[in-house]
């Protein structure tokens, strides 16, 4: 499973500690251009990989928590949360 979290592009510092304080074993940040409510915007997606099936529930609280922290620090009226289906491996 992979859960991915859609935001604006603002406060990037402070959602970069956010981050990393509920995911210090590692997750990814992307930067790009979205639309919302008709406007153009940058935006960033955070993507945080499930290893095991047994880690999915755990993981998946911890996506919400930083979801809604960043809503308030970004002022935002929603974040997107997507969880995609799939298979990770280590190497």
């Amino acid at each position: 499973m992979i859960f991915r979290i859609c935001t604006e592009a603002k406060n990037v510092k402070q959602i970069l500690r956010l981050a990393g304080t509920y995911f210090q074993s590692g997750y990814t940040l992307f930067q790009g251009l979205g639309a919302w409510d008709g406007k153009e915007e940058k935006s960033l997606c955070i993507e945080i990989a499930v290893m095991s099936a047994s880690d999915t529930l755990r993981v998946k609280s911890k996506v919400k928590h930083l979801a809604r922290d960043i809503k308030r620090v970004n002022q935002q009226d929603a974040v997107l949360i997507e969880e995609i289906p799939s298979a990770n491996l280590l190497i």
